[in-house]
């Protein structure tokens, strides 16, 4: 094996694409650790405040019990602009913090009262992630390659 081309060197850290990346209303991918060893991946809403990353779930999802349990944790969004990878800890926050968090998430996606009722009666807890490891990369390089082709 050669070393990594260009177009799929990733940048550490998060610079000004970065945040402006995690403040869009995309949609976010969680992975986190099965019983197994195996991977749960799940779609999200997320909130990005304070360098963390925070969704809201059920304490009775398999991504919220893994990450009580396990809380080894990735995090990845496909922004049309910059993708974005997130390698941490997870905590599980509960009660009136847990509920302060997904409202500020779900005003972040415009949802309305009547997902903030709907969810706030099923989402009993938020997920936040403390991150060791950030990783960018855009594809600018292997699109314009391929527009070449």
């Amino acid at each position: 094996m050669g070393s990594i081309p260009d177009g799929y060197r990733m940048g550490r850290g998060l610079d000004d694409a970065a945040r402006s990346a995690l403040a869009a209303t995309v949609n976010g991918t969680v992975g986190t650790l099965n019983p197994d060893g195996t991977i749960n991946l799940a779609h999200v809403y997320f909130l990005f405040e304070n360098d963390r990353i925070y969704f809201e779930t059920a304490s009775s999802t398999r991504k919220a019990r893994n990450a009580a349990e396990r809380p080894s944790i990735s995090f990845l969004i496909d922004h049309p602009e910059i993708d974005v990878r997130a390698e941490g800890r997870a905590r599980i926050l509960l009660g009136e913090e847990a509920q302060a968090i997904n409202r500020r998430l779900r005003d972040k996606y415009a949802m309305g009262e009547q997902a903030h009722r709907f969810f706030g009666e099923i989402d009993d807890c938020a997920v936040e992630i403390s991150v060791d490891r950030w990783r960018t990369w855009t594809n600018t390089r292997l699109r314009e390659g391929v527009r070449r082709a």
